[in-house]
């Protein structure tokens, strides 16, 4: 804010102000000072720290005129009246009418501040400040000046410069000018009414504008609306202006909703809502996925190191909002984008096998609720949904509220089946019990190493493997879950049931699912019948694919939905684009004299023998005299083959007349060239090709 000089009798503007003004940083206003012509000053300011004021007369000639319009100094005449021993000193003296003001700012005047939004604490200050001035006052020069407002400066935290500093402020602005106090009209827009209809109308046709975007479409349309005068100063609107409007637009509740766009409503609706609803069973899913607090080891892991180690799943679900049916629930190890694809297959695919009748729960939902995993915002889910024709919307961050019924159904499972296991780890580490987990994991770890007899199993008193927490996960969803009968009276299977549509209940095809949610990788067939994907070789069980020597194709990886073992397809390209299923793979393992290899060798040497037997009966159907397309040709001809001769209208022409190496030879040797001569000798006499024997020479058509 400007402060007024008394020695100059004009206001002086910092290093900051002058940079706003010209168009410059604050730094090279800073190195301004010094040069000649040009007035500063430094000033101490409450805080210690010196601030350095310019005459902004004295700029002009060295910068040029202002870019943007100077600030406007206030001008403070009252203070409340609390506290009592507070007063206010005189302002500084307005200019003269008759002197001209050394800018347009010194001859504005702003809106007095509010005071009724002064900060308690800085009145008391201020009224302190003063009853330091009033007590040096009063003591003579000498009588402990010094040690006075060094005691003061001691108890305000400051140095002894800054009490002095406030000193000097308060000497020179008045008591109010020790305030940060706010502008009466702080809050309100200075931009006329008439351009603030025009920006809010330009925001509601743009809402995804930036400002700048905003403003130069107003200066597109008309230049001249960009500038509007206030008093007697002529302002141009900034970027920051717009984005102002725009504040203060989704300030108001009908403008905020106004500037959203169709899924920013709904998302707004279901924030402000508190939850999410759906008016049918496969009308809005909501997926997440957490960890288990059970503790489960894998008998894989311990084939292979001997050693017992507990760890805990992760669960990946989808949950139907308005049945609360659970269309799919899969576990996995670690947090990746394969989990969420068996997630979704399992979901959209009719549950086959034992899990067919008793969890018929499936479907396309119109549209997916969940967060914004980076699982779920990646381009292959994304990409995947689109091709179903599915929508999905991301929650808001931090706003786990309106993903509730997934979140209720995760405490469900925790509380109803977990908790019933002895295996159960709790919800943090604060209720975990390490002495009974170590001791589930030495039984677990005794009876394994004593070749895991089924008769002198310890269940339940051991850890679970993997395949048994997730079976038994599965049988606890659709034999307890499901059918928990509701306020309404009925089970959550039959209120997903009754209410999913007929048009919802889409019978996918597996393996398209499959090609949709795997991972594509193009591979050539080497000359044993296999590929190579992952640093692994793969081949199709029956050997038939050693007919695709040196072809190309298409392996898919995948997971089982419910299991999540991996699983290899092999497709072949079609020229529509289409990729033609030629089976599961088998892994083929490093050694050669092994019963899966053998089993191997054998089918592809099946495989290749009937290949060459239908390669060799189609030959020989082809090789059929009735099929001879030659003669059959020959036996539809009705008039003999004659040849043909093609006339051209007009004059006929005759060959150039060429010379025979003699004739040259004779030329070479009449120049008397030695390099001609030479040249001759080395070329044979022989008759043109374009003569004939007797010398005569040679004609088209016989002429």
């Amino acid at each position: 804010m400007p402060v007024w000089s008394e020695d100059r009798q004009v206001y002086l503007l910092n290093s900051f102000e002058v940079a706003e003004a010209w168009g410059i940083t604050s730094r090279w206003a800073q190195k301004q000072a010094g040069k000649p012509g040009v007035y500063s000053e430094k000033r101490t300011e409450r805080g210690g720290r010196g601030t350095l004021y310019f005459d902004p007369a004295t700029l002009e000639p060295l910068l040029g005129p202002p870019k943007h319009p100077l600030p406007v100094p206030s001008e403070i005449d009252v203070l409340p009246a609390e506290p009592a021993e507070l007063t206010v000193a005189a302002a500084p003296p307005p200019l003269p009418v008759s002197q001209p003001s050394p800018h347009p700012a010194n001859a504005a005047k702003r809106p007095l501040p509010d005071l009724r939004h002064a900060d308690p604490e800085e009145l008391a200050w201020a009224g302190r400040v003063q009853t330091l001035a009033r007590q040096l006052e009063a003591l003579p020069r000498g009588a402990g000046r010094t040690r006075l407002v060094g005691e003061f400066a001691q108890s305000h935290g400051v140095t002894l410069e800054t009490a002095y500093g406030w000193l000097r402020e308060l000497e020179e602005r008045g008591a109010a000018g020790l305030l940060r106090l706010r502008r009466a009209d702080r809050g309100r827009s200075r931009i006329p009414e008439e351009l603030q209809q025009i920006l809010i109308s330009l925001w509601l046709h743009h809402p995804q504008h930036s400002a700048g975007r905003i403003r130069r479409l107003l200066e597109l349309a008309d230049p001249e609306l960009l500038r509007y005068r206030r008093g007697r100063t002529t302002y141009t609107l900034s970027v920051r202006a717009v984005r102002d409007v725009r504040k203060r637009m989704e300030r108001d509740p009908r403008f905020r909703v106004a500037l959203m766009n169709e899924d920013e409503r709904r998302e707004f609706l279901r924030t402000w809502a508190g939850r999410v609803v759906a008016s049918h069973a496969n009308e809005l899913w909501e997926a997440d996925f957490t960890r288990c607090d059970s503790m489960v080891f894998s008998l894989k892991d311990y084939a292979k190191n001997r050693k017992v180690v507990p760890f805990r799943l992760r669960i990946h679900a989808t949950i139907d909002v308005f049945s609360g049916a659970v269309p799919s629930f899969v576990f996995s190890r670690l947090e990746s984008l394969q989990p969420t694809k068996r997630m979704l297959i399992l979901a959209l695919h009719p549950k086959v096998g034992v899990w067919a009748e008793r969890w018929p729960v499936y479907g396309r939902p119109k549209r997916i609720y969940w967060d914004n995993g980076k699982v779920y915002t990646a381009e292959d889910t994304e990409r995947a949904l689109q091709a179903l024709g599915i929508e999905y919307t991301h929650s808001r961050a931090w706003i786990s509220h309106t993903r509730g019924k997934i979140e209720r159904f995760f405490e469900t499972f925790h509380k109803s089946f977990e908790a019933g296991l002895k295996s159960y780890a709790g919800e943090d580490a604060s209720q975990r019990n390490n002495w009974e987990l170590a001791r589930l994991a030495e039984v677990t770890q005794r009876w394994l190493d004593k070749g895991a007899n089924p008769e002198a199993d310890p269940w339940p008193d051991r850890l679970p493997t993997e395949d048994e927490y997730m079976w038994l996960a599965h049988t606890w969803l659709v034999s307890d879950y499901h059918n928990e009968i509701g306020s309404d009276g009925k089970t959550r299977l039959e209120r997903f049931l009754e209410t999913a549509p007929p048009s919802s209940l889409v019978q996918w095809d597996a393996f398209d699912l499959l090609k949709i949610f795997s991972r594509q990788e193009v591979r050539v067939v080497a000359g044993n019948g296999t590929v190579r994907y992952g640093n692994r070789f793969w081949t199709l069980p029956d050997g038939g694919l050693m007919a695709y020597q040196g072809r190309e194709v298409v392996v898919l990886e995948a997971e089982h939905p419910l299991t999540g073992e991996p699983m290899i397809w092999l497709t072949l390209p079609q020229p529509d684009g289409t990729l033609a299923q030629l089976g599961q793979a088998v892994e083929v393992d490093g050694a050669a004299l092994s019963q899966q290899n053998r089993e191997l060798r054998q089918a592809s040497t099946l495989a290749a023998k009937a290949l060459l037997e239908d390669a060799e009966a189609l030959r020989q159907r082809y090789l059929d005299p009735t099929w001879r397309q030659d003669s059959i040709l020959r036996q539809r001809a009705e008039l003999p083959v004659q040849p043909l001769k093609i006339s051209l209208p007009g004059p006929k022409a005759t060959l150039a007349e060429a010379k025979s190496p003699k004739e040259q030879a004779q030329e070479f040797l009449a120049q008397g060239n030695p390099f001609f001569a030479a040249l001759a000798s080395m070329m044979p006499i022989q008759p043109s090709p374009g003569r004939d024997g007797d010398g005569e020479k040679g004609t088209v058509d016989g002429q």
